[in-house]
């Protein structure tokens, strides 16, 4: 639907393939680079850019990611650098954090990701200085429930 709708990049929230409160189900919901599942995004993805969040599995770790794909294929992929572990927050319970802040190009220009608490930090930014476009994917740990 989105091809058709003439847009230049679709992106989608923090987890949006997951949700925030997978906790103890965490390697269960999560992919990695050359799955199935991922596959299947990327065969769906040609003719758009698009920036989704998954947890990402890689060599027994896992992370809460932002990942960047343009016509079908991966672009970059960050992965939270900050993860909150106060309050209702306990997300270094259950991923690994991310090292690093990098631009990822794209056609349609440089991109930095900072994914929700990274934006909190000053020194996510210095390494994205010269980025065109910053996405800040996040999500709510609410739950609610409509009743039917």
């Amino acid at each position: 639907m989105a091809k058709g709708e003439g847009l230049d990049l679709l992106v989608f929230p923090e987890l949006s393939l997951t949700g925030y409160l997978t906790n103890w189900m965490t390697p269960t919901v999560s992919i990695s680079e050359g799955s199935k599942e991922m596959n299947e995004i990327l065969e769906k993805a040609k003719g758009i850019s698009l920036i989704f969040g998954a947890i990402i599995e890689d060599r027994g770790q896992f992370y809460n990611s932002a990942i960047f794909v343009e016509d079908g294929k991966i672009l970059g992929i960050h992965r939270k650098v900050y993860l909150p572990t106060y309050g209702m927050f306990d997300e270094g319970r259950y991923f690994t954090r991310g090292k690093i802040f990098s631009p990822i190009e794209s056609k349609l220009g440089r991109f930095g990701i900072l994914i929700c608490e990274d934006a909190w930090h000053v020194d996510a930014y210095l390494p994205l200085f010269w980025v065109s476009f910053l996405r800040t994917p996040s999500t709510s740990s609410r739950i609610s429930f409509i009743p039917l």
